[in-house]
Parts: C-alpha cells; structure tokens; sequence
C-alpha cells in the first residue's frame, strides 16, 4: 500500500489514524473477491481490468477498476475504489 484516502478507510473500516504504508492489500482487506482481484494480471499494453464486486465486510458493493503500473521499480497495481451500494 502507498495511498490510501479517507473514502478508502471507509469503505474497507480501515482505522483513521494508523499508517497502512507498506504493507500488502491482503492484509487492509481479506475479503476473497478483493484479494483475487488484486491477484489480476493486467496485460502488458497497460489496459485497465475493472470488476464490480461484493465485499462482504463491511457489506458494501464497490466498482474496481485496476491497471498495472509499469513506472514502480516493483510490481504494482493502482486500484481506484467506487461504492454502488444501493
């Protein structure tokens, strides 16, 4: 993790106040479908992958859309969080 705003702290109950800095995603968020789509590959023309999935906890529906980023010195992706709960 590099950045994580409040909306995101939000979305996922994350503490205000601690410092997510470096740590994996797994850990922010152990829910299944956010992990396999962080496990997602992007394709080498830099596309972007964007699902629509459901986090169990806290019960949110949240929009992803994810690309790789070929400029970090390791392997990383951006995830931009969107929440369509009804």
């Amino acid at each position: 993790m590099i950045l994580l705003n409040g909306a995101s702290r939000r979305i996922f109950a994350l503490g205000a106040e601690t410092d997510y800095r470096a740590r994996p995603f797994v850990e922010l968020c152990r829910d299944r479908a956010c992990r396999n789509l962080s496990a997602a590959r992007c394709i080498a023309d830099n596309s972007v992958i964007e699902r629509e999935i459901m986090i169990q906890n806290p019960r949110r529906s949240i929009s992803a859309p994810a690309r790789a980023n070929p400029h970090l010195a390791r392997r990383g992706m951006g995830f931009v969080f969107h929440d369509v709960t009804s």
